[in-house]
């Protein structure tokens, strides 16, 4: 083992360091003559870590919202301010299809950074699932005022227009969210 090779070749404390994840290993370490020993993955589950808002957006990217809502709520507990934790929890909330909550957080993440076009954007598709037409407009429209180049905003403005009827001005801006996401003019094997 490598702690006590470590232990007799130096004359400073040594710190035990890597795979120790329980009191069994723990006490091997100071067995082998460490003065003590330092844990660090075994803490990423507790409530006092900081990691959670990023192991929660790694989830909702890896397709995991049961997951992501977990480690995005234990992220909004430590930070009830933290505008950007609460328009991804909100977002999870959403992919994991829990449109009242979905619509709770992203209410109050919109209202704590009026100019994230994300949260405004997923906002306005709760808003739209959930009935309301009105707020779902009017959600989409702020996300497009804070970020103009949102394309997943134009294309949800898009079908939000279409739903209400108004398809000239739908086709517009479904077709500036084409062209803002780099899509190709027409559908490969569709072209003239």
């Amino acid at each position: 083992a490598l702690v006590p090779q470590i232990v007799d070749a130096v004359k400073i404390p040594v710190i035990a360091a890597g795979g120790v994840c329980d009191a069994r290993g723990m006490a091997a370490c100071l067995a082998l003559g460490a003065e003590g020993v330092q844990l660090g993955t075994r803490f990423i589950a507790t409530n006092e870590a900081l990691c959670h808002a990023n192991l929660g957006r790694v989830r909702l990217k890896l397709g995991q919202p049961a997951e992501a809502v977990q480690a995005l709520e234990r992220a909004a507990g430590l930070g009830p301010t933290d505008a950007a934790v609460r328009a991804c929890l909100g977002g999870a909330y959403l992919r994991a299809g829990l449109l009242r909550e979905a619509e709770t957080t992203l209410l109050s993440a919109v209202g704590l950074a009026p100019n994230e076009g994300d949260a405004a954007n997923d906002l306005g598709v709760v808003s739209h699932l959930g009935g309301n037409s009105p707020r779902a407009f009017r959600a989409l429209r702020a996300a497009l005022r804070a970020e103009p180049g949102h394309p997943l905003a134009h294309a949800n403005l898009g079908l939000e227009l279409l739903f209400r009827g108004q398809s000239s001005a739908a086709v517009g801006a479904l077709a500036k969210a084409r062209r803002l996401s780099g899509a190709p003019e027409s559908p490969p094997g569709c072209e003239d």
